[in-house]
């Protein structure tokens, strides 16, 4: 595991829960939602920042899991989690879980911010880690379709751009390359689309099962 010297975080950890919990809350009952309907036990939350999604799983009974590459972010976490919550410092794409240990994998906000092969290899992961029945649900922007969710592009750019210009960047190639419409899991084939946010973001939940679909129309 290679997490380099420097956190891009440290900075910004203190301030990520006050500043973005308001805007994000509602989403993350959205994401707690889906989970106890998909009759999930164990979750892993990959590149989980603060915690915050794993305490909402916690608090309704499931056993969650969160990993990230941030000290900082992880502290905060840790800080303000009760302590049969685990966490642990790793890279998502090289996880110390083994094969299929995980009922479902979580990936919320995590992907837009990589580059492409980052990306993949954390998609791997999930695949890896998840058992074969269990879903890999992502939370993620995708194109706006109407015009509340265009309005809401400069909002989200400018906080992009807040984040960083590697960020920025990222997210940018990204969204080019259709967002979280325009992605594919090399094992799960099937997926749903549950818009939220105004229709700038969305969860999918993909699925190994029916992998020879893997082209066929959303909702499917």
């Amino acid at each position: 595991m290679n997490l380099g010297n420097s956190d891009p975080y440290v900075r910004f950890a203190g301030l990520y829960d006050p500043v973005l919990n308001p805007l994000l809350d509602g989403m993350r009952r959205r994401v707690t939602e889906t989970i106890l309907a998909e009759g999930l036990s164990r979750v892993l939350d990959l590149c989980c920042g603060t915690g915050r999604q794993c305490r909402l799983l916690h608090d309704q009974g499931v056993e969650s899991m969160g990993v990230d590459s941030s000290a900082a972010m992880l502290e905060q976490a840790r800080r303000k989690s009760p302590p049969n919550l685990a966490y642990h410092l790793a890279d998502a794409s090289e996880t110390p879980f083994g094969d299929a240990f995980f009922d479902g994998v979580l990936l919320s906000l995590a992907l837009h911010e990589k580059s492409p092969a980052v990306r993949a290899a954390i998609l791997r992961e999930s695949e890896r880690v998840v058992k074969p029945e269990g879903p890999i649900i992502i939370v993620d922007y995708i194109r706006p379709a109407s015009l509340p969710g265009w309005c809401a592009r400069p909002m989200i750019l400018f906080v992009e751009r807040l984040a960083g210009a590697e960020h920025a960047r990222h997210q940018k190639q990204y969204m080019a390359e259709g967002g979280l419409e325009g992605l594919r899991l090399e094992q799960s084939g099937r997926r749903r689309f549950l818009p939220l946010c105004l229709g700038t973001m969305a969860i999918a939940v993909y699925r190994r099962e029916n992998i020879q679909d893997q082209q066929q129309p959303d909702g499917g």
